[in-house]
C-alpha cells in the first residue's frame, strides 16, 4: 500500500508501507491499516470506534488502552472565515 502524506501545502510525500497506525496530538492510536497477501492482496482498515480496538491494538503490538468517548456536536449558525 502507499501512504501519501501531506503537511500543509508542501509538496505530499509517498511511502510504500504494509502496516500504518495514526494517531492523535496526544499519541493515542486513532486508525490502524494492514496489507496482508501478496500484491495486490488486500488492507484491513479499523478505526478507534471499532468495538473490538483495543483487541486490534494488541494483536498489532500496541501495548496502550484507549477510551472513546462520543461527544454531542451542534451544528453552528454560520461560518465566518476572516
Amino acid at each position: 500500500m502507499r501512504l501519501i502524506v501531506h503537511n500543509e501545502l508542501r509538496e505530499p510525500r509517498v511511502i510504500d508501507a504494509t502496516r500504518v497506525i495514526i494517531e492523535d496530538d496526544l499519541g493515542n492510536p486513532v486508525c490502524a491499516a494492514v496489507q496482508f497477501g501478496p500484491p495486490p492482496g488486500g488492507i484491513i482498515v479499523e478505526t478507534a470506534d471499532a468495538k473490538n480496538w483495543n483487541q486490534v491494538l494488541r494483536n498489532l503490538g500496541i501495548d496502550k488502552t484507549v477510551v472513546v468517548t462520543d461527544i454531542e456536536q451542534k451544528p453552528l449558525d454560520q461560518i465566518v472565515f476572516e
